[in-house]
């Protein structure tokens, strides 16, 4: 029984980590990850600048997308 729940909360911990990391592996590959988090925008705003950086070079798939914006809002890094 500890066993498994051992591995239950790591398979927790794995699964949603991983979400945070995604923005340290995209976006911190041509700047510091850490700029992501310094101001709060519109949704409109970081689909602009999501869109800007993949002119710029950001290769990312819609999935990684969807998980960007979703750490964003749990961040409560989209304002309304």
């Amino acid at each position: 029984m500890v066993i498994f729940c051992l591995v239950f909360v790591s398979v927790l911990y794995g699964c949603f980590s991983n979400n945070y990391n995604i923005i340290d592996a995209k976006c911190g590959n041509c700047h510091k990850s850490d700029i992501v988090y310094l101001k709060s925008r519109s949704e409109t705003e970081w689909q602009r600048i999501i869109y800007a950086m993949k002119l710029r070079g950001l290769v990312i798939t819609d999935n990684e997308e969807e998980t960007i914006f979703k750490v964003l809002k749990d961040k409560k890094l989209i304002t309304y």
